[in-house]
């Protein structure tokens, strides 16, 4: 584990090595200052104190860079960051000093020349100490003080309203000062960790490259790629729960009680949204740089996959837990992020989670935590919530949690099924063409079938739908090429899209590449969105549909109707379908509005150019008042049933 003492040492140290190197640089500007004040006072005060004066400053400028090239001296920087602090503060307090006292001499001369030199000198200096001494903030403070003080005083003290004010103002300039110096201080502070913390990152990946190639084989290496996150170093998903199979599985020897931390930054998204994913990647290597630290060597530390950790602490009881997750915590809010022209503080939520023998399997243990990470989230953020089982808000999310384990487990094993519902032309006098549906349903362990709505709203809840969709779009793909009999009829594939789909920034471009890779025609595939998810995503789906759209891909509108907000956004939209709400079709043979909502809907579709579909075809009646209204197509369980690709 890594000495924070030492961590903060070496900090002051490098602080004040930018403040030396900056030496030579603001003694020459020192030096043309004091050039400048002895042509300007020149014959009007005494001479020889003036040439005393520039004296004086010139042998303190010479120390300043005596002292910096002793700093360069490697062999004595070693030397404590509190000595060489000290060395540093006694030449810049008697710079200032030098640079203040001049008012009280000035003071005697009584006359508006003295009054506006004794204002000057000071801006002067401080202007150029926020060159010289800003990036330390306790040398620039002393700096400022000594040079501020006198003449703040000697002329507070005149009996000229004038001279009071200036008194005034250049108390307020000097103030000024002291905070943009504390700023400018802050900012080389923040910018030196983050190139610590990096430094640090990239010595660990230089080890690990290194322990690789000296590895035998391209075995080692490729069993590396799989088990470690390309990022930060870590290990992922995968060979953390690897890892945690295996230790639960030694949990009955000797009573042994591990814990479980499950971290969750809050606010990651605001650092992607402005700065950029690269911005957003920069902090997660800096969080785990850190996290690092806090952890044993006989812990094991992962990113789970997006802004997600995991630490899995052996032979750790709870309280012990509850005390690695506070300083888990506690080091991450501590994080200060410059990104060009921004600042980002960054928290977190973590959640607790025992594993011992009471434990069913390690799965559960690593969905309680994740649950009680949720409840810390939910909560507002930047807190520890260790799992409580009679809990009813942590039940329910610990049954969510256990759901986003089993899918995300499903996505990686493959275990969906895809099926096919027919949509035919309600005219069958018309040539027109034969869609279908593709729809996704997911295998449990044994094989079974799930019900959709159980694993999807898990999918929705913990942002796994983008998995799920590139699963669907590359099987249906995939199943296209190869001549599918199910699909071989068909003139176009529909394929659902979520609105997370449609706002992951990757996505598009996973479609295109799918897309590039098949010598399937593009105008046989059209992507269905609800459109709630175009409202809720309007700028993002406007955009992915024009992308595609100019590959031959066609586009529906899902379950229109079921938001009126709709009917504004839809004329901005270049969809080739409309998918009536399967609700208002339903009951239209029941409920007059119901059927005016479907001819409403066909009417509008229709004078947009857009050809209109309607869901739940469930009756003869039903399909006869829609072909009296002029839908287009039809789909639901009269026309056909789903059936399986393959």
């Amino acid at each position: 584990m890594i000495n924070h003492d030492e961590g903060s040492e070496n900090l002051e140290i490098q602080q004040l090595a930018a403040l030396y190197a900056r030496a030579r640089n603001g003694a020459f500007a020192t030096l043309v200052l004091t050039g400048v004040v002895i042509v300007l006072l020149w014959g009007r005060v005494d001479e020889a104190a003036l040439i005393s004066w520039a004296i004086a400053s010139a042998l303190l400028e010479g120390a300043r860079i005596a002292l910096a090239a002793r700093f360069r001296d490697r062999s004595r920087r070693s030397e404590q960051s509190a000595r060489w602090l000290s060395t540093a503060l006694a030449p810049a307090a008697a710079a200032g000093l030098l640079w203040g006292l001049p008012a009280v001499y000035l003071a005697g001369l009584d006359s508006d020349r003295a009054l506006i030199t004794i204002f000057a000198l000071p801006v002067a200096i401080m202007a150029l100490a926020g060159v010289s001494y800003a990036l330390h903030r306790t040398v620039h403070a002393v700096h400022v003080l000594f040079a501020a003080a006198p003449p703040v005083i000697v002329l507070l003290i005149q009996a000229s309203a004038n001279a009071q004010l200036a008194g005034v103002a250049l108390a307020g300039l000097a103030i000024m000062s002291l905070y943009s110096g504390q700023l400018t201080a802050r900012r080389v502070r923040e910018n030196l960790a983050l190139r610590r913390a990096t430094a640090e990152l990239e010595a660990r990946l230089h080890v690990i490259h290194d322990h690789i190639g000296s590895a035998p084989g391209v075995e080692r290496l490729i069993s590396f790629q799989t088990s470690h996150d390309p990022l930060t170093g870590l290990i992922n998903r995968r060979e953390f729960e690897k890892r945690l199979g295996s230790m639960a599985g030694a949990l009955a020897e000797g009573g042994r009680q591990h814990a479980i931390c499950y971290l969750d930054l809050d606010h990651l998204e605001m650092v992607n949204d402005t700065c950029g994913h690269g911005a957003g990647d920069a902090v997660l290597r800096q969080v785990a740089a850190r996290l690092q630290t806090l952890v044993r060597g006989t812990d094991v530390l992962a990113r789970m996959g997006g802004d997600q950790f995991a630490a899995l602490l052996t032979d750790c009881n709870l309280e012990d837990a509850r005390t690695v997750a506070g300083k888990l915590r506690e080091a991450v809010r501590n994080l200060r992020f410059p990104w060009e022209d921004h600042v980002f503080e960054v928290s977190s939520s973590v959640g607790i989670a025992s594993l011992d023998t009471t434990t069913p399997h390690f799965s559960d243990a690593l969905s309680a935590a994740h649950a009680a990470c949720l409840v810390a989230r939910e909560g507002g953020g930047d807190r520890v919530r260790t799992f409580q089982a009679a809990d009813l808000e942590y039940g329910h999310h610990h049954h969510l949690a256990r759901w986003m384990q089993k899918v995300r487990e499903a996505v990686e094993s493959s275990r969906f099924q895809l099926l096919v519902q027919d949509i035919v032309p309600i005219d069958a006098g018309e040539s027109r063409e034969r869609h279908g549906e593709l729809l996704v349903r997911m295998l449990d362990e044994h094989g079974g079938l799930v019900a959709p709505h159980t694993f999807l709203s898990a999918a929705e809840r913990y942002n796994l739908m983008p998995a799920v969709d590139r699963w669907v779009i590359q099987h249906t793909f995939e199943a296209l090429q190869n001549g599918a009999e199910a699909l071989s009829s068909l003139d176009l594939c529909a394929i659902n899209l979520s609105g997370q789909s449609l706002s992951d920034p990757e996505f598009l471009e996973d479609v295109t590449e799918l897309l590039n890779a098949t010598t399937v025609p593009a105008g046989r595939f059209c992507f269905e969105i609800t459109e709630t998810a175009v409202v809720e995503n309007f700028d993002s789906a406007r955009a992915f549909i024009a992308a595609l759209k100019q590959r031959g891909c066609r586009f529906a509108l899902d379950d229109f109707g079921s938001g009126m907000s709709s009917y504004s956004y839809l004329k901005h939209l270049p969809v080739d379908y409309l998918k009536i709400d399967g609700s208002f079709v339903r009951g239209m043979l029941e409920d007059p509005i119901d059927r005016a909502v479907v001819e409403s809907i066909n009417q509008i579709g229709h004078d947009l150019g857009m050809k209109t579909i309607a869901e739940f075809v469930e009756s003869e009646e039903i399909l006869s008042a829609l072909t009296e209204i002029g839908v287009d197509y039809a789909q639901g369980s009269l026309i056909a049933e789903p059936r399986p690709v393959l």
